[in-house]
């Protein structure tokens, strides 16, 4: 019987210690640096290399991510880091569709304003296959 408690403890140790570190990673690594690895990730996962999106490209859009979680953070309360997760998921998907479909409406200007998206994949670069 108390072998099984040792075990238990071990694990429910095991568990807080992981959680602490994770903790303690969140708050030494920037946003910049964990959004571009996150970012990159998420290309990757949807089938879109690095060498489609610079490294510049993916810096920027990270940046407006940035502002946008803060933005919702001010207003709306909500979570930093659920709020920055949420938007390199929006940008991610954003990114694939300048690739696929870049007549797509969202990239369309609007009152004589320029898609901020738009601009920035054709000022990097990112190539489309349509």
């Amino acid at each position: 019987m108390s072998s099984l408690v040792w075990v238990i403890a071990v694990v429910v140790g095991l568990a807080i210690l992981w959680f602490l570190f994770k903790l303690l990673l969140g708050f030494a690594v920037p946003p910049e640096t964990s959004g571009k690895a996150y970012l990159r990730k998420q290309l990757k996962e949807i089938g879109i290399g690095n060498d489609l999106v610079s490294d510049e490209c993916i810096e920027e859009l990270v940046r407006i991510a940035i502002k946008t979680a803060n933005l919702r953070k001010g207003i709306m309360g909500k979570n930093f880091i659920n709020s920055f997760v949420e938007s390199l998921d929006v940008t991610a998907d954003t990114i694939h569709t300048w690739i696929y479909t870049p007549n797509d409406i969202m990239f369309k200007s609007i009152a004589g304003e320029e898609d901020i998206y738009r601009d920035i994949f054709e000022r990097y670069k990112v190539p489309t296959k349509k």
